[in-house]
């Protein structure tokens, strides 16, 4: 499935349906931006040879200047026209961005509309947008956006610090049910704002909060065709799924053009738009970008087959049998890294529930140690994903570009150093093979995660097997959804579970409620707060630090330590996570897909240079997909 460019923003949605938010933040005061390094310069791109009846219509001239483009370098120099063919799953609820809710609809405006800054999916950075450049006071408290000059809305209307302030008034409308209002305040305080002139936004915090800047990737909507509508109690109505599709206007790289329910919906470049290449062209290069709309995963995995679809993205433990018939000089395999989402063990360490020869156990930081020693990761990657999967050993993972860090400590599959580990903890081995505690106590507790979860299952016969065999008598529990969620909450009823999360936000702050103590997520000892070890009072003080240091080499010193102490003190371990890939078909060029980004986070620079599409050969019947996105996790 398609994921849209502006990360940040579509993680939260995704975090409301479920899935799917997605840096850290460059201060930078340029007239002109780019993303990664420049490269040579280069001849205007010409058109490309015909992928549809569309591919000669965008003209290789650009209308005029832009007084402050953003360059987008790093990328090879592309060629005009073409048109893009991918697929959504189900019709989008309405093509208002402000009350957009679903991820049909938030993938199809993430091309329409823009944000005051935007996150680059390769690097997890927060770059300039709509906003060309900001200034951050010493306290930390005033942030000034300094606007792109220059940009134009799809009607050629000038875009203004008016349009942004019309949003932030309707954002704020209690009238308006709308996703970004819970990210325009701190601590539950609200944010105040003002436009001291037609390029400048200040925005005024009640405290220091770097997180903020990753919450200004909303969509800004124009006020020369809304504030009528807002101030006559009509927003609500306007741009419906059902409206006109010319009357939907944004300042992106891509137009609405075409809907038809069930069918598909048609975008067409934006001649005007505010990024071009190295070489200063006007991007997007492609003249089309069309979504088909589909009701399965399975369905769009036919529409590939058959060559009427570009582009899909897939699991790694069902790539070997999607492509067992495909010809594989039709397309290009691209790996996406590993999944975003956590799979992990976790003892409760709650004093309140748990008797007492369980918690000296689990309380025992060589304990845990040794059982982390004892998590056959690659078995665990062999089984579930047919060895497509990475190790994870961090709490950010390698996913997370901007925040995660590498040099933590590792717990390879050992489980003669996991035995000797427990030997010096004071454990021992009876003559009957058994572990026991320095008390006389045989180690004894279950397992337990819940059934259905292919991924957590295997994990709990693998983890069962490799501590039997250090000698402790474990069972394997599986309970119902309903059941997992209630022994979470509560923190009752369970000596170890195996738990996976989406990890649908990429920002530190956001995972602040399991790190810190008495946090509702804190689930291997909830309710303990203040906290008591060293270790926890720590990262209490780091993640309240990483809130509020506005200076990114700052931030990431901070969450680099916290990721030290999570992998030195284990209060959870994690294992790994499942890779995600793009399947492209030939011709392509400048797709690089992420775990978070998805494959067309650039999609302003992708091109083709191919001469036609044809169909894929048939394929013998494969398993079906599962109806669902690719990134979700149960």
């Amino acid at each position: 499935m398609l994921v849209a460019k502006g990360t940040g923003m579509h993680d939260l949605m995704r975090i409301a349906l479920i899935w799917r938010l997605l840096a850290v933040m460059i201060l930078v005061n340029l007239m002109v931006c780019s993303v990664g390094s420049p490269a040579g310069a280069t001849a205007a791109p010409v058109a490309a040879t015909a992928t549809s009846a569309v591919a000669s219509a965008a003209t290789t001239t650009p209308p005029e200047p832009i007084p402050q483009p953003k360059v987008v370098y790093g990328y090879e120099t592309g060629r005009y026209g073409g048109e893009l063919t991918g697929a959504v799953l189900g019709d989008p609820g309405t093509f208002n961005p402000v009350i957009a809710a679903d991820l049909t609809a938030n993938t199809i405006l993430d091309w329409v509309f823009d944000g005051l800054v935007e996150v680059n999916a390769l690097t997890g950075e927060v770059e300039p947008a709509l906003a060309a450049s900001w200034d951050i006071s010493t306290d930390g408290r005033t942030w000034t956006f300094h606007l792109r000059r220059g940009v134009v809305w799809h009607d050629d209307q000038p875009f203004t610090a008016a349009d942004v302030l019309f949003t932030l008034d309707v954002i704020h409308d209690h009238g308006i049910p709308t996703p970004p209002r819970q990210l325009l305040s701190v601590n539950k305080m609200p944010v105040k704002y003002e436009a001291p002139d037609d390029y400048t936004i200040v925005f005024h915090l009640p405290e220091p909060y770097a997180p903020f800047l990753r919450r200004l990737t909303f969509k800004i909507v124009p006020r020369h065709l809304l504030a009528t509508a807002w101030r006559e109690g009509r927003f609500m109505e306007m741009w419906g799924a059902h409206t006109s599709t010319a009357a939907v206007i944004g300042t992106g790289p891509f137009r609405l053009v075409r809907y038809e329910p069930g069918q598909k919906v048609e975008l067409l470049r934006h001649p005007r738009y505010w990024k071009t290449d190295a070489a200063g062209n006007r991007l997007p290069y492609l003249t089309k970008f069309t979504l088909q709309i589909v009701g399965t995963l399975s369905e769009e995995r036919e529409l590939f087959q058959r060559g009427l679809v570009d582009y899909f993205s897939i699991r790694g433990s069902e790539l070997d049998d999607f492509i067992s018939g495909l010809d594989p000089q039709a397309y290009q395999v691209l790996a996406a890294g590993p999944s975003p989402a956590w799979l992990m063990i976790v003892f409760n360490q709650n004093k309140r529930f748990v008797p007492a020869p369980q918690l000296s156990w689990f309380t025992n930081q060589a304990f845990r140690q040794a059982v982390a020693h004892a998590v056959n990761r690659e078995a665990l990657i062999e089984a579930a994903w047919n060895g497509r999967g990475t190790p994870q050993w961090s709490m950010f993972n390698e996913t997370n570009k901007a925040f995660h860090c590498a040099e933590v400590r590792r717990y390879p599959y050992q489980p003669e150093l996991a035995g000797h580990l427990l030997q010096s903890a004071g454990f021992y081995h009876g003559e009957d093979g058994r572990l026991f505690d320095a008390a006389g106590r045989a180690v004894k507790f279950t397992i337990t995660t819940n059934a259905g979860h292919k991924a957590k299952q295997i994990l709990g016969s693998i983890l069962v097997e490799d501590l039997r065999r250090l000698g402790m008598d474990v069972d394997l529990q599986l309970v119902d959804y309903r059941e997992m969620t209630e022994k979470l909450l509560s923190g009752r009823n369970w000596d170890c579970l195996i738990i996976s999360l989406a990890g649908g936000d990429p920002e530190p702050d956001s995972t602040a409620d399991i790190w810190t103590s008495g946090g509702s997520m804190h689930w291997w000892n909830l309710g303990r707060s203040p906290a008591q070890a060293a270790w926890e009072k720590r990262l209490d003080e780091l993640f309240h630090l990483g809130r509020a240091a506005t200076e990114p080499a700052v931030r990431k010193e901070l969450y680099d330590e916290a990721q030290r102490i999570v992998a030195e003190e284990l209060p959870v371990i994690f294992t790994a996570n499942e890779n995600i890939y793009t399947l492209l078909r030939q011709g392509w060029h400048n797709v690089r897909p992420t775990a978070w980004g998805g494959p067309l986070h650039q999609l302003e620079v992708v091109f083709y240079s191919g001469s036609s599409r044809t169909s894929l050969p048939s394929l013998p019947a494969v398993p079906s997909l599962p109806s669902q996105s690719i990134q979700s996790s149960q």
